[in-house]
Order: C-alpha cells, then structure tokens, then sequence
C-alpha cells in the first residue's frame, strides 16, 4: 500500500513575538489525522506493514527527485529557513520589528542598534534619535517624527487611517542618528513590516503625556494601592492567602513590630549602621508604613516614626555614598524598597525629610542614567551629584548590550520616578529613558542565556519583572501586560523545563548550584496572572514542590499585590509540545505538551541551542550547539562545570575543530554566529538544523567577565580555526522518542574534528570497536535508571572514541592541553566521564552520525544497525525506521522511512 502525505512546510516570518510555536498539524489531502487514518486502517487489516516514507532535502537538487521513493515529498533549498533581521547583531539590541515580518499588535515593540555603523558598537559616542515612520513610504512627511534619547521607543498609538481605522498597508521606519548637539551624522537603513487584519490595538501614547503622569505620581500612596482602593486591597490582603507558603498579613506585622522595637528606630543613631544592618532600617520603613494603611490607620503603627526612620536612613546612605553605587554591590531590593517607602511615606513627612529622602532618592536614579556607564556615563566625573557633565555611551551600556548589572539599574531607576516624578521634573525626564527599556530590553534571552539560572535571575522581582508587574498596575490605561515578552518567558521556560523537572544539575552551566527549576519560583504565579494564561499557571501549580523554593521573595515588592488586580486565570493546557525561536536561538521538543505530567517522567525531549547572537561572554556560555536530553524521569545528558570555568566550550555536548569550540568576539563583527536552518515538526518527528560556522573561534583576544574562562589558551594565534569553512548540526527526534544527529564539519585546511557527550555518573560502558557506548542515569523519581544507547554511525577504523574518565581528568582537553581543574577554587560534583570521538587522520571534510536512545527501566534496548556511513536503520518495539543523510554541497539531504505506529502507550502518570 502507498501512503502519501505531504510534509509540512517550514516555518517563514515572524509573529508579533518573534517567536515560532509550530504546529503538530500532520494533515494530508483528504486525510483529517494520520492517527486516526491509520486507525482506520487497523481494523480492517491485521497486520500493517506500510511505511511511512518522509524526506526533508534542505539542498535542492534537480536528480533528487527522481530517486526517491513514492509518495515522497521534497523541500528544497527554497524552502530553507530564512532568520528573522530582528536576529542580527541580537546581542546589541538588534533592529525590531523584523523587515518584511507581519505583527499581531498595533503597534509592535520597536528598537535599534544605538549606533549608525554597527562598527562604531565599541565606541564612546553618544548619540540623539530621531525616529521616523510612514505609512506612504515618504519619510518627508512623516506618520511619526519623534526624537529621543535611547534606541528604543514605545510610548506610541496604534498606527491607523485618517478615519481612525487600523492601517493595513506596508509601514516603514528609519532612524536618524544625531549628535548631542541633534547634527546628524546619518541615517540607518529602511525597514518594513505589515499588520495583520486583525491585530490586537495597543495605545502606550499616554506615556507621553506629563499630565497623565503627573496625575498618578502627583498622590500619594499611588505604588501598588491608592485611595480609590486602600480599603478592598487592605480587605484582601488580610482575607486571601498570599502566594508565597509563609507570607501574608500576620507575617508583615510581626516584621513591623520587631522594627518598630529596635533601638534605632526613629533614632539619628540610625547614621552609625553599618551593611545589612542599615538596609534592614528601609525595609522597616517600608513594612511599618504598609502595616499602617491597611490596617486603617490604626495606633499601633508608629506611622511618623517610620518617616523619620526613612530621613535618618536616607542621609546615611547618602553619606556613606551608596546612593552613588552600582545596585548590586548594594542591595537592588532595599533600593526598590527605598522608593515604594518614599511614596507610601509622603503624607507622613516633614518638607524638610521630604527633601531629604527625594534628594537621596532623585541620586539613585541619576546615578543609574549617568552615572556608572549602564547607560550613559557622565564625562568628566560628576562632583556633588550635578550631573551636567557630557555623556558617553560605552559599549556595556543598556543601550548597545544587555548587561548583568544595568539589568538591577533599571528597576531602581524607574520604580524610584514611579514614586517621585510628581513632585520633580527631573524624574519625569528620566522616566522615558527606565520605561522604554523595560519594553525593549527586559529580556532575559537576550543576555545571559546559555545558562538557565540566569534567565531565573534575571526574573527576580528586584529586577526587571518588579519593576515591569508594577508599571502594569500602575499605568493601567497603557495595558502594559499586552508586552510580549512576557507571554515569551512562559512559553520558553514550559518548553526549558516541562513539569517535574527537578534535577540539582544545571544543564547550561554551573553544576551543582541547583537553581532548576524555574518553575518553583513565584513569579511564574505572576506571570500568569499579568498574563492571564492558564496554561503558565497550569504549569506553576504542576511544578515539584515549588511552594518551598521561592527565591528572592519581596512581599513588599508587588508579590502580594498582583492577584488583587489581575483574578486567577482557569488552569489551561499548553497548545504544542514544541517550541522555536530562531531570534534568540532555541529548538525545543517533547513527546508531550511541557505542562502534561508526562512530559518528563514518562516521555523523552530535547532542547538544542544555536543563538545567531553568539555569547555575550560575561556571564553567558560558548554553548551553540549543544542538544540537552531529558527521558523517563531523567536528565540523559550533562554538561558544564563548577565554578569559572563553567562557561567553556569544552563543557558542553557540542563540536570542536583541533579541540578548538565556539568563541565569538565582542563586541560582534558579524551579524549572525549561529543560525537554524530549517524546523519541521508532526506528530511523528521533529527536525531542526543549524550552521555553527561562525561561531567558532577564528580570532585571537582573551574573553573578559568573570573567570576569564578560555585563557590563555584561546589567546594562542595557533588555536584559532580561522579555517573552519561548514560547521552543520542536524537533529532528528524520531516518534519524539529518541535522537539521531547528523554533524557535517568542513574546514580549508586538514584538521581533527571532535565530538563531545558528558555524563555525571561513573556508569559509562565503553565498546569503542563498534564506536559506541552505554550509560545510565539516575531517575528522579526513585524508580529504576534510565538506559542510554549511544553509537556513532561510522566505519570504527576510520574514527577513534574514547572516554576520558575520572573526576581528575574531567577539566582537560587532549587536543590542546588545557586543563582548569583546581583553578577556579571548585568544589565539584564534577563529570565522571567525558567522551570524545574524533577522525583518526585530519581531513577537509568529515561528519559524525550519531544515534542516542534513551530506554525505560525494564524495557529492550533498540537494534542500531549501521548501513552505511550515511545510513542507520533503528529498531525497537516491532517499528524499524531508516534515517539517511546525503551529503549534498552545502547542505546535506535527510531522507526518512518511518514506519507507522500507534500512539505511544501512556501507562504511567505521576500527579500531585
């Protein structure tokens, strides 16, 4: 019997989110469901012994054709993936929204690179936006003219006809860049994108407005509650449960009294504390001001005190000149603090502790804009905290890249004009400057990825969320929930770590801090709720154990007030299993839907890495490439490292050339390091492909941040691989049920090339004569471990594989003689086994065909039979799949036999 079906088609363009949720749709014409079409089937023939023939040909090939089977269809080159623009130069903000892409909000988030000459990236010069766009293509008279003074702009209406009507035709923008005296020095190039017809309107114009603004800020209590609703949120607060197991009302009273009973409070010695201890006057301040408004303005509150204890803690921040510090090496959730305490404070304060605390207050922020370089850094230095000076821009400023520390700036910068912009023009100036970046640059893809516990970092409330979930409530008329990025840190994070992910491992860096899972966090309650998605709320309430793992808690910091403006969303269920998004650089897929149960303990994912923005290097990790594994309970697949070196190439399951891995230069010099070059997911396979190529090392620097983790040895001009040509992986994700990966390495000189694989547990069983390897790995679930079947599909001769074991040989690397152990003061766990398999004799052009199987307890393990080099066939469980790979210019061509089953049997689930 021929069973025809077409592939579907790969994915083009760009969502208003920039990101891909591809569609398991597997549909033929005529044929509703392939499962139910062959249900069909089955019960009228006893036996099926049709295969199911796919091809995916990612060269085109005029001779291709006429060699497949029928009833095979072929994607061409032409049906390659094309990357986004909104994905160049990404690590310095990048241009947005895509050219030629099609939104799905009126308008979208815009942004763009700060300098004319993205060359001109590394320079000091500032520069003064005018942002144009038109509707006409003719920019001299413009639908939008405004002029700003950061790249990235969103205090804007919907784009419409003169009639009021949503526009539909194609849109235009441009920037031109100016000087700080506004002389341009040139103008960046045009991009274009559409509307959908139903694009969802989104007016954030009265941003803008100084009288919108002035209105909010200019009462107070205005941050989280106000007088219009003092007396229901005081009702809630002290009715409802609060999020975090351990909070609520009572809790914040007993904090309160304590404050209130220490010697200093209300007390000048307050100016003799020192660390911790003075911080801890701020946030009894703050506590005792919250205690007293809802609890009705009660006696027992010493509501004037408190505003005395804020005086007394402002002047002595301010002399110890904390108020002039990066906020992390002070403490960016007693700053945060300091502003919700000045505005809760207010009525309560003399003029003269009202100047006082603003003055302190008005520092911070000013320091945050100009004064450390997270923006703009004041030139020359500023004396007596005038900032009048020149600006310069460097290139770790929030404007050219995303930075650990200016990522604690923002939110103090911002919450503290929410709270003084009433009172001081000064702040309301500043506010454009904190508010648009947490539009644009509130995103924790887009500098620490590579390690997943940065993202979570990144996503603590004294960071970017706080700051954005407050201007949510605070701004409600701009409905700034509707940003998505905060649908896009739900979505990334289910997909990252379905439920019951628990694993102490962390995947993409630094073993044994065990910050998985996210999903233990609160916020991601916070995000349902600003979000109103059932499925990120599904998920938060799946997750193990999270109710006694909430980080970085600030219950003052909006945690307990968010479910008083935004109700509990019905639980809901992820629509796909698998997640794309080749702007920021990550494949993702499962057997099941990430909030299913299944999806870890009884099913089999993988996630795979190709960031075209590369590493940021400071805290980020030479990870493009790598393919994480996930089966039955267990993580299959290890990788980093303790301490410093954690970040290295060498670390990580990916390639390498002459024992040389990923390392891209900053700030870039090109466009794109890693790319996707094709996603296609059914329900029968997921297959994603990537080119590495640039992302090799091919220039000699050291890498800076923390640990300069590659030197000395990727300062060595003999380990540069300027000569990498091709560097291609492939993945296939067969019935989503185990991995075959296909690298095609190329170089213009002869060369080693290496593949790495990582396991934590002495459990390796090597048999190098057949190029393969075993291994199990712990199931998280206390049942028995998870086997992992792993074999190159190569003729044994002609390739060498090796496991380099023992914890005191788990830092080097043969091929270059590094070896980090006891350099980074590490304590471990470290690998027990880290195997390498490598071409005997250099050559121009090699590859690696490698099938990984993960098996249930109790289950066979599948029959790898090796073709050819270029040929597997895989049998397990009565189905016999044939993958090949064709080596084809400059892309090879996969061809697919798999042969049709039933669904997978579900005869485990493991619930709350």
């Amino acid at each position: 019997m021929d069973l025809s079906v077409k592939l579907p088609k790969t994915c083009h363009g760009t969502s208003s989110a920039e990101s891909y949720f591809v569609s398991r749709t597997f549909f033929s014409a005529g044929v509703r469901s392939l499962v139910h079409f062959l249900a069909g089937i089955s019960r009228s023939i006893a036996v099926l012994k049709s295969l199911l023939v796919l091809a995916v040909a990612l060269a085109a090939s005029a001779g291709l054709a006429a060699t497949l089977p029928p009833g095979t269809s072929v994607i061409g080159a032409s049906s390659t993936l094309t990357i986004p623009s909104s994905a160049f130069y990404h690590t310095i903000i990048g241009n947005s929204p895509a050219d030629g892409s099609v939104q799905g909000l009126n308008p979208p988030v815009f942004k763009w690179i700060y300098n004319e000459d993205v060359s001109l990236s590394s320079s000091s010069s500032y520069r003064i936006f005018r942002f144009q766009l038109t509707t006409n293509g003719n920019f001299a008279t413009p639908y939008w003219n405004i002029v700003c003074s950061n790249n990235f702009y969103n205090f804007l209406p919907p784009i419409t006809n003169s009639d009021g009507s949503p526009f539909q035709g194609t849109i235009s923008w441009h920037i031109i860049y100016m000087d700080a005296s506004q002389n341009v020095v040139g103008t960046g190039s045009t991009h274009t994108f559409t509307l959908t017809p139903t694009a969802t309107l989104w007016d954030r114009s009265m941003l803008a407005d100084p009288n919108y603004l002035r209105n909010i800020a200019g009462t107070h209590p205005h941050m989280w509650f106000n007088p219009g609703n003092l007396a229901a949120m005081s009702t809630f607060l002290q009715t409802k449960p609060w999020p975090t197991s351990g909070q609520g009302y009572s809790s914040q009273t007993s904090v309160a009294t304590y404050y209130q009973g220490q010697s200093w409070w209300a007390d000048k010695s307050i100016t003799n504390l020192q660390g911790a201890a003075l911080l801890a006057a701020v946030d009894g301040a703050q506590r005792v001001a919250f205690c007293y408004y809802m609890s009705g303005s009660n006696s027992v509150w010493d509501i004037h005190g408190a505003a005395t204890t804020l005086d007394y803690f402002a002047t002595s921040f301010r002399q110890k000149g904390w108020d002039m510090l990066d906020p992390y090496s002070v403490d960016p959730g007693s700053e945060d603090g300091f502003a919700t305490a000045y505005d809760w404070l207010y009525p309560f304060m003399t003029p003269a502790q009202r100047s006082n605390v603003l003055y302190t207050v008005k520092s911070l922020a000013q320091y945050a804009a100009y004064g450390n370089a997270w923006y703009y850094l004041s030139t020359p230095a500023v004396t007596n905290r005038v900032y009048t000076n020149a600006l310069q821009t460097l290139y770790y400023s929030a404007g050219k890249t995303a930075v650990s520390h200016e990522r604690m700036s923002c939110p103090v910068g911002l919450q503290c004009c929410i709270a003084t912009m009433g009172e001081d023009q000064d702040m309301l100036n500043l506010f454009p400057l904190f508010m648009n970046y947490s539009f644009a640059q509130f995103d924790p893809y887009q500098g620490d990825e590579g390690r997943g516990y940065s993202e979570q970092a990144n996503f603590k409330f004294d960071r970017e969320f706080g700051s954005a979930a407050l201007a949510c409530v605070q701004f409600p008329e701009a409905k700034l929930w509707m940003n998505p990025i905060f649908t896009n840190l739900g979505t990334f994070f289910a997909n990252f770590e379905p439920v019951g992910w628990q694993s102490t491992m962390e995947p993409w860096g630094d073993l044994g801090y065990g910050f998985l899972s996210q999903w233990y966090n609160t916020r991601y309650f916070d995000l349902a709720l600003i979000t109103q998605n059932g499925a990120i709320y599904r998920q938060y309430l799946r997750a193990w154990n999270f109710r006694q793992n909430a980080p970085d808690v600030y219950p003052l910091g909006g945690e307990a007030f968010l479910p008083f403006y935004f109700p509990t969303p019905l639980e809901a269920d992820w629509t796909e299993s698998t997640y794309f998004d080749p702007v920021r650089g990550w494949a993702m897929s499962s057997l099941y839907k990430p909030s299913d149960w299944n999806a870890f303990t009884n099913g089999v994912g993988f996630v795979f890495q190709a960031r075209p923005g590369g590493s940021r290097i400071e805290h980020s990790s030479f990870t493009d490439g790598q393919v994480e594994l996930w089966a039955y309970g267990a993580n299959c697949v290890a990788a980093g490292s303790a301490g410093g070196y954690a970040k290295h190439p060498m670390y990580y399951n990916g390639l390498m050339v002459n024992g040389i891995g990923m390392m891209n230069p900053v700030p870039p010099v090109d466009p794109v390091y890693s790319k996707f070059l094709i996603f296609t997911n059914n329900q029968n396979f997921t297959y994603a492909a990537a080119d590495l190529t640039k992302g090799f090392n091919r220039t000699n620097y050291q890498t800076p941040g923390l640990g300069n983790m590659t030197y000395p040895f990727y300062t060595y001009a003999s380990n540069t691989v300027p000569y990498v040509s091709n560097i291609q992986r492939h993945v296939v994700f067969p019935h989503k049920k185990y991995l075959v990966i296909y690298d095609q390495m190329q170089t213009t000189q002869p060369a080693k090339f290496q593949w790495l694989w990582h396991v934590l547990e002495p459990t390796v069983t090597m048999n190098a004569a057949n190029a393969a390897f075993t291994y199990t790995c712990t199931n998280d679930y206390n049942r028995s471990n998870v086997t992992v079947y792993v074999q190159h599909i190569v003729n044994p001769s002609l390739m060498t594989i090796t496991n380099v074991a023992g914890t005191n040989l788990c830092k080097y690397n043969p091929f270059t003689g590094e070896n980090y152990m006891g350099l980074d003061n590490d304590t471990g766990p470290f690998m027990n086994n880290v195997i390498w398999a490598y071409n005997n004799t250099p050559t121009t052009d090699w590859h690696f065909m490698t099938v990984i199987y993960p098996v249930k307890w109790g289950d066979s393990p599948p029959v790898i039979t090796r073709i050819d080099d270029y040929t597997v066939k895989v049998q397990k469980g009565g189905l016999t799949d044939t993958i090949n790979f064709a080596p084809s210019g400059y892309q090879p061509t996969l061809t697919l036999q798999l042969q049709a089953g039933p669904n997978p049997p579900q005869n485990l689930h493991i619930g709350p």
